[in-house]
């Protein structure tokens, strides 16, 4: 949502406002792919209501996000049981989906009580102005930092694995956990540094013909450039990375062992190597697949207002959340070696706990 002085007033009076503009004289509009909870549900929600006298789109909302909270808790404990054994981060990839599983559980967090902040400051407006401050500056670029982060971090570890494809036996761990560890400490900085203008433009807003506390980022014409450039980065690159690492890895690992192996040839070798590697080819499909419709719908959204069309931009809101909550089912289930770790883990977090019973 930004700054924009293209009202079509008549006699300073009445405002007519075009699609994706809105406020007391249509100086904000909201656009694709940066949308928020509060630019999605604040037609939605009614003042002064129950919960059970809101909309069938809140309603629904408020239970797409109850499971996306469960749903990532769950997967983000049993990912961080995998990933606490030593020997699942002898390579970076453990590294970076250790801190992803702590990260997805951080994320589903902030996603619930970012929600019920929402509804609640919304259905109640005399709310105080500080705690909607507090709420406006810190829920929503924390939730986008962390989104980010576990796209990025999840997007490494489709990078490692195709490296790893390309160097074969001479493939470095060593070097590729300081890599690991490095990244980690380093993009939570970069991420926050190409999101500045979260902290800097975004505050409250007065809107004295409908009485309403909005929060909004409040910019120029020339920043919204750079802002809807760094969104579709923080998106579409780790979707395409995430694809054209899983064709490497099919393609490359077959072409290596059609010109070692000439009993098969390059179809059979390709089918072979696909069952032979599919724990390193299913996480990146996957990611694929799930970053898709949110980059579907950025391109298919300009400028619109989304009170109009909430459902389509729920959906994309919604899907965002996937890859960071279904992480568990995307890395280790496929995963021998993975499956082996948790099962490790499980039985001496048992052990343990019979101790401590019996103690």
């Amino acid at each position: 949502t930004c700054l924009q002085d293209r009202p079509m007033c008549f006699y300073s009076i009445l405002c007519l406002c075009s699609d994706c503009f809105f406020g007391d004289r249509c100086q904000f509009y909201a656009k694709g792919i940066g949308l928020t909870l509060d630019d999605l549900l604040r037609y939605e929600i009614r003042p002064n209501s129950t919960l059970n006298d809101q909309s069938l789109v809140v309603k629904l909302s408020a239970t797409f996000v109850m499971i996306i909270f469960l749903i990532g808790l769950i997967n983000g404990f049993l990912s961080y049981l995998v990933f606490l054994n030593r020997d699942s981060r002898k390579v970076g990839s453990g590294i970076y989906l250790r801190l992803s599983s702590i990260i997805s559980i951080l994320i589903v967090t902030i996603l619930i009580i970012k929600f019920w902040f929402v509804i609640y400051t919304y259905m109640n407006p005399l709310i105080n102005r500080n705690i909607l401050r507090v709420g406006c500056l810190v829920s929503e670029p924390l939730l986008r930092l962390f989104l980010n982060m576990s796209n990025w971090l999840n997007t490494c570890v489709a990078i490692e694995r195709a490296i790893s494809v390309l160097q074969g036996i001479n493939f470095n761990k060593k070097r590729s956990t300081c890599i690991a560890r490095w990244v980690c400490c380093l993009l939570p900085f970069i991420i926050l540094g190409s999101m500045s203008y979260e902290l800097i433009y975004r505050d409250l807003f007065d809107d004295h013909e409908e009485q309403r506390v909005w929060c909004v980022l409040r910019y120029s014409q020339s920043v919204e450039r750079y802002t809807t450039i760094i969104q579709y980065f923080h998106f579409v690159v780790p979707f395409v990375i995430n694809l054209f690492s899983a064709v490497y890895i099919i393609i490359n690992i077959a072409r290596q062992r059609t010109t070692t192996r000439t009993k098969f040839n390059y179809r059979q070798q390709l089918l072979n190597q696909i069952n032979e590697h599919k724990q390193l080819i299913i996480s990146s499909i996957v990611l694929a697949v799930l970053l898709f419709p949110r980059f579907l719908i950025s391109l298919l959204s300009t400028c619109v207002k989304a009170s109009r069309n909430p459902w389509l931009y729920l959906c994309g809101y919604f899907i965002s959340f996937i890859p960071s909550s279904f992480l568990f089912v995307i890395f280790v289930l496929p995963s021998n070696f993975y499956k082996k770790q948790f099962k490790q883990s499980i039985t001496t977090w048992r052990q343990r706990f019979m101790r401590m019973m019996r103690q």
